[in-house]
């Protein structure tokens, strides 16, 4: 895969990052890495690995829904900045 200029800003444009003209060849650098060291993986001889989901056997290990008190609400109130309606109360931050 060749990386330019080209595909470093619309790389960027998806993530929404905004990469200075100055830094776009050190981020090409960058990138070359990352995919040759990708490319390595490809040297492994797995074939005698079959696939699994997790690297060692083990049984699920699933445990007894259990109901255990817990604070008073106002307890865990007690240090928030701000509340309301018995809630903790906070800033919008996406309208």
């Amino acid at each position: 895969m060749k990386i330019d200029k080209k595909l470093i800003r619309h790389i960027a444009a998806l993530a929404k990052l905004e990469i200075d003209e100055n830094d776009i060849d050190k981020w090409i650098g960058q990138m070359n890495e990352i995919i040759a060291f990708a490319d390595r993986l490809n040297e492994f001889n797995l074939q005698d690995f079959s696939e699994t989901a997790h690297g060692f056997d083990a049984p699920g290990v699933f445990l007894e829904d259990v109901r255990k008190p817990s604070y008073p609400r106002e307890a865990m109130l007690a240090n928030a900045p701000d509340v309301e309606g018995g809630c903790y109360s906070v800033p919008i931050i996406v309208e």
